[in-house]
């Protein structure tokens, strides 16, 4: 018999099944890549708050990505705008682990200052502190009475240790989601012998005497990839599951990609990458250094891109500053915000200001309607988070081609997928079936069409400079002498106060002015225009590119610790000869336009944003050119 979940959100027997287990049931799923896992998460959602009547805070979703969380939370939405479920379904915990950790440790002591903590170091802090049956937290979430945690495969060291503790806290059963041919995260279980790898997590749950017996089921039938991808999807997963050497795995993986048509050479791509009739392509680079020796090439032949985020970009929503950041009182009410909303973001985000409103007064923490702006603002400082789905690097690009590593695609898919393929010598000591893994990977990304990109061209030197802050900058070195590119996107590469400092903008007017100017016509991937000001000491000014055809007044400054880090590489790269600094780099773009959270009465920046302590910000990426002639 079908449940009321079921007649509303089609499914096939083997998703009804897996979506109409009892709260109560330890279930670990199987789902490999295109058969619908989301669809059936949803579904399991669906069931566990409106079949078996478990209240949506008694619920806790835990993914790898914000793309994930992004994704499920746009289709529970969808479902309740168009009045197929109860909106509580709104409140049900749907966050990354690092989102998780940082709300429980704030809900457990709201006073916590967890400002300039690592992500894996709140995850420790949480495993730390659930170890003790009595603290706080482990009251918390033993009020669970389900737990989803989805890409279970790809959970090594802390998060995998964090799930293990979990799953002894809650108070009722589990969903695991996973799918072993898709484990590439083995090299980050860390050192710590406490770290678990994920197959020994999941050894451990099977061990375990839970008070239901352990369910394992299996989602097969491939819904993403049509075509001759799934076909090739198909031939690679029989690969990784039949062979167990790692060398045959690899060759065979290896011997798939051969197969692939053709998208040209990385010194010279096909017209399906320069003019894609497809509304997405990614192309897929096996490293960090890769992704960026390629990058270098097309911005120097001129080819638009976008280079997709880092798992640990992150970035409070541009709506929170355009809202909040020239309101000059303490205190807003519901109606003032939606009426500020509706003059200054307009539909520009699929998100209701009420919605935005909530997710700010739970930062926030008073038990009043209306929102203390100082209190906020504090409390993000010290460093709490807004839900994943509001994450700024979640909005859309403007470029249809992107570049990402394999590793920052997972869980992804795009209509086109070009694999760049893989260097043919490998280490000795590289893990040769986790390397399979990671291409059967790549090679299950795709919608519509799969190809192949030569490494003809490819810069052959790419290196790091050590700098004098202790980072590390990636150079690539081009096959014409004195060539060079240089990364630019770390974290803080952008002077935060220069959007609305006194010394970019002399009056509140211009800085007003940029602010909106960054609004109406800035998004991820636009093309920026960075050049040196005039004057002894070593500045640059963000300004957006004249290619876009509007008139772009300077929209912040690199900060001094770029600047630095320039100088280093300079010397570096000159061997102490004499050289001149780069007048101008126009290869940049932008990552995301994001909110900036000054410091507390900071100096030299306008006062009606010093008051707020809010701003529209960039976050910038890309490889800026360097000649030494």
């Amino acid at each position: 018999m079908l449940s009321d979940t079921s007649m509303k959100y089609p499914l096939t027997p083997e998703q009804v099944s897996i979506a109409n287990a009892p709260y109560t049931q330890p279930l670990m799923v199987l789902a490999p890549p295109g058969t619908g896992k989301t669809h059936t998460v949803v579904a399991r959602i669906l069931h566990l708050v409106e079949d078996q009547g478990l209240h949506p805070y008694e619920l806790s979703v835990l993914c790898f990505s914000r793309a994930a969380v992004s994704e499920i939370m746009n289709r529970l939405r969808n479902l309740i705008q168009d009045a197929q479920v109860h909106d509580d379904l709104r409140f049900v915990s749907i966050r990354t682990f690092d989102s998780f950790a940082t709300l429980l440790l704030l809900t457990s002591d709201p006073e916590r200052n967890l400002s300039g903590t690592s992500y894996d170091q709140r995850i420790q802090m949480v495993v730390d502190t659930l170890l003790d049956p009595d603290s706080m937290e482990s009251w918390i979430v033993s009020r669970y009475r389900h737990l989803i945690v989805d890409e279970v495969q790809d959970l090594v060291g802390v998060r995998a240790r964090l799930v293990q503790v979990m799953l002894t806290r809650i108070s009722g059963g589990f969903t695991l989601l996973g799918d072993p041919a898709q484990a590439i995260y083995g090299f980050a279980k860390g050192r710590d012998e406490q770290n678990l790898s994920s197959q020994e997590l999941l050894e451990w749950v099977r061990r375990q005497e839970w008070i239901q017996g352990l369910l394992e089921k299996q989602l097969s039938e491939n819904y993403r990839s049509t075509g001759k991808p799934a076909v090739l999807a198909q031939k690679a997963r029989s690969i990784i599951q039949i062979e167990k050497n790692g060398d045959h795995s690899l060759m065979g993986m290896r011997e798939i990609l051969e197969t692939l048509d053709g998208a040209g050479s990385a010194i010279n791509p096909g017209e399906g990458i320069k003019k894609t009739p497809y509304d997405s392509v990614c192309i897929l680079c096996r490293t960090n250094g890769e992704m960026l020796q390629l990058a270098s090439l097309l911005s120097y032949r001129g080819i638009g891109y976008y280079i997709r985020p880092r798992p640990e970009d992150q970035g409070l929503p541009a709506w929170l500053g355009r809202v909040l950041g020239t309101y000059t009182d303490n205190h807003i009410t519901l109606s003032e915000f939606k009426s500020r909303w509706c003059s200054l973001v307009g539909n520009t985000y699929q998100l209701e200001p009420d919605q935005a409103f909530r997710w700010l007064k739970r930062v926030e923490g008073r038990d009043t309607p209306d929102l203390e702006i100082r209190q906020l603002h504090l409390r993000l400082y010290r460093g709490a988070r807004l839900p994943d789905e509001a994450d700024a690097y979640l909005q859309p690009a403007v470029e249809k081609v992107s570049l990402s590593t394999i590793h920052a695609a997972k869980g992804r898919e795009f209509e086109h997928v070009v694999v760049l393929k893989p260097c043919p010598q490998t280490s000795g000591d590289i893990d040769k079936a986790e390397e399979a893994r990671v291409l059967y990977v790549a090679a299950t990304r795709a919608r519509k069409a799969l190809s192949a990109l030569d490494r003809d061209g490819l810069p052959a030197h790419i290196f790091t400079v050590a700098c004098n802050n202790g980072r590390r900058r990636w150079i690539v070195a081009l096959r014409q002498p004195g060539r060079y590119f240089m990364e630019i996107g770390r974290l803080g590469d952008v002077d935060i106060l220069s959007p609305v400092s006194t010394w970019v903008h002399p009056d509140i007017s211009s800085a007003n002015k940029t602010q909106d100017f960054i609004w109406e016509n800035i998004l991820p991937g636009s093309l920026l225009y960075i050049y040196r000001t005039e004057g002894k000491r070593l500045f640059y000014r963000i300004r957006l590119h004249t290619s876009s055809g509007t008139d772009s007044p300077d929209l912040a400054q690199l900060s001094f610790s770029l600047t630095e880090d320039l100088k280093t590489v300079m010397n570096y790269l000159s061997r102490g000869r004499g050289f001149r600094y780069p007048v101008y780099w126009s290869t940049v773009r932008v990552a995301a336009v994001v909110t900036e959270i000054l410091p507390p009465y900071p100096q030299n920046v306008h006062e009606t944003f010093s008051t707020s302590g809010f701003c529209l910000g960039l976050r910038l990426r890309g490889m800026a050119n360097i000649s030494l002639e």
